[in-house]
């Protein structure tokens, strides 16, 4: 439902880039087009001064980053073509995601917990994914993160809304986090 109300460019996009990571190997010349097709609809998209996206627009557009960062290491290596770092990517999507507050502390009395794909709760799981990328790309290039210990705050209501899996990396790959969460949690 949330793609579907995003603007043509923008599902494009995401859908471009979730088939370019996520395609068997075998095409590996189409998951290479398609990857190509959500970076210049991506370009376009940061082109366009004019529109606003609302709330949850933003979201798919942040997890549109995301697979292309998650894809940017495999397009370096396999063309020739100018396409950004996984860094740029990344600081793309870390700046979308700052701009939506994620890391802000999550509500629980504000969010709809029922509601696992609600606005809040995707938010929630999209700001500690991006931590960990943040996280594994930091510690395999050697270079600072771009999310400070400080903005990754881990309560208990996390492992509801994060599942279990996320949840543990999210403690293992951020320990003053884990030790916040033991004192509050």
């Amino acid at each position: 439902m949330r793609l579907a109300r995003c603007p043509l460019r923008l599902r494009e996009a995401f859908l471009e880039a979730l088939y370019g990571t996520t395609a068997p190997s075998k095409s590996s010349a189409s998951r290479s087009d398609s990857i190509k097709r959500a970076i210049e609809l991506v370009r376009v998209l940061e082109a366009d001064e004019g529109p606003t996206y609302t709330r949850s627009q933003n979201l798919v557009y942040l997890q549109t980053l995301i697979l292309l960062a998650a894809e940017a290491e495999t397009q370096a290596r396999s063309s020739t073509h100018s396409a950004p770092s996984r860094a740029t990517w990344l600081a793309s999507a870390v700046g979308v995601a700052y701009h939506l507050r994620l890391q802000d502390a999550f509500d629980r009395r504000r969010a709809n917990l029922e509601d696992p794909d609600s606005n809040d709760c995707l938010g929630r799981r999209v700001w500690f994914i991006l931590t960990i990328l943040d996280r594994w790309h930091a510690a395999s290039t050697a270079r600072p993160l771009l999310i400070p210990d400080a903005n990754v705050v881990l309560q208990a209501e996390d492992l509801e809304v994060l599942g279990d899996l996320t949840f543990q990396l999210t403690r293992t790959y951020c320990p003053s986090t884990y030790h916040r969460l033991k004192l509050t949690g």
